[in-house]
């Protein structure tokens, strides 16, 4: 079994240069993903001070960027509370 995260790395290894994200003109390869994933959670991490285990409400709308947030969010360990902005919404 496993976390989500560890599953997206062992996909990233297996077919780095496969598509993951595609939106509109956007397409990004797992690799890609990945990268962005890291430099987000450094941020995460560095900027912001997140530990492992600590809960992180996520406000954002449903777009690819989604992924690349809920995964930065577990590679650190952090518990993620996802809040989207269409909710409370009619």
């Amino acid at each position: 079994s496993g976390t989500v995260y560890q599953a997206f790395c062992a996909t990233v290894q297996k077919y780095p240069a496969n598509i993951c994200l595609s939106a509109g003109e956007v397409r990004l390869t797992y690799r890609e993903v990945q990268n962005r994933v890291h430099l987000l959670a450094a941020f995460l991490q560095n900027t912001l001070a997140v530990k492992p285990g600590e809960a992180i409400a996520v406000y954002a709308d449903q777009s690819p960027s989604w992924l690349i947030i809920s995964l930065a969010v577990q590679a650190v360990g952090a518990l993620e509370f996802p809040r989207h902005t269409n909710a409370g919404e009619a």
